[in-house]
């Protein structure tokens, strides 16, 4: 899947952009460490974050298709974020 969404986004009508990604498995604690060195290194250099998906990334349940999905932001994202600034609420 990752490879054929890649394909889509090179094509020459851009219709979505490519971004980076790893696929990790979930199993194996090194590839769970990289990836967590990945989000720290992309976040240390200002990105915002990561979203966290399975490959089956649209499954369907008992209410219908859901696209389970985690959003993993750095910290300097959240710091300009007002509500997580402001103490005093």
């Amino acid at each position: 899947m990752a490879l054929y969404l890649k394909a889509t986004c090179n094509q020459t009508v851009k219709l979505s952009a490519l971004t980076p990604f790893r696929v990790v498995d979930m199993n194996d604690a090194a590839s769970c460490d990289q990836a967590t060195e990945w989000w720290v290194a992309m976040t240390s250099a200002g990105g915002e974050g990561m979203v966290v998906k399975p490959l089956d990334f649209i499954t369907k349940g008992r209410r219908g298709y859901a696209q389970p999905a985690v959003k993993c932001r750095g910290p300097e994202y959240l710091r300009t974020c007002a509500s997580f600034t402001d103490r005093s609420t």
